[in-house]
């Protein structure tokens, strides 16, 4: 193959590949239909923040890694969600928690919750899905995951956000 056509082809790769954590492909959209299943077979690490900012982002992170009792646990919280409805435009936005899936060093799964308009927007290889983040069980859960002087303000804007009616 002309080298040319696999640099670009290679560039190309790579610029989906990093767009992919913030944005879905036109091809990826999300399908209601395919069962979200966050794997367990990696290393299950959640990210919090100490500062969260609509204007200026997220910022002081904390990463803790699942045992895999905790990481089970997430992965039915994260399958209970509901398929997101609707889309609700956001001038501005901040990341409330990542959730990423490795294995053998490699990224295989990931998830973002934000606050605005409250989706955790999943991305894996094979599929895309937006899900409902403002259940309140789901973020009760992930507060449990860190210690109480970290990811304060995850665990604070995430209670402002859920919106269970049993909560």
């Amino acid at each position: 193959m002309n080298t040319r056509v696999t640099t670009a082809v290679a560039v190309l790769a790579v610029a989906l590949g990093a767009g992919g954590l913030f944005a879905l492909p036109v091809w990826a959209a999300p399908r209601p239909d395919t069962p979200i299943v966050m794997p367990v077979s990696g290393i299950v690490s959640v990210t919090g923040f100490g500062v969260t900012s609509l204007v200026r982002g997220s910022s002081d992170p904390s990463t803790v890694v699942l045992s895999a009792y905790q990481a089970l646990e997430l992965r039915a919280s994260i399958e209970g969600l509901s398929t997101e409805n609707g889309n609700p435009v956001c001038m501005e936005d901040s990341a409330l928690l990542y959730v990423k899936v490795t294995h053998d060093g490699k990224t295989i799964w990931n998830a973002i919750a934000d606050e605005c308009p409250g989706v955790l927007r999943v991305t894996n290889p094979a599929s895309a899905h937006l899900v409902n983040d403002r259940s309140c069980s789901f973020w009760h859960l992930v507060a449990s995951f860190f210690p109480t002087n970290q990811a304060t303000a995850t665990r604070r804007d995430s209670q402002s956000v859920c919106a269970d009616p049993q909560d």
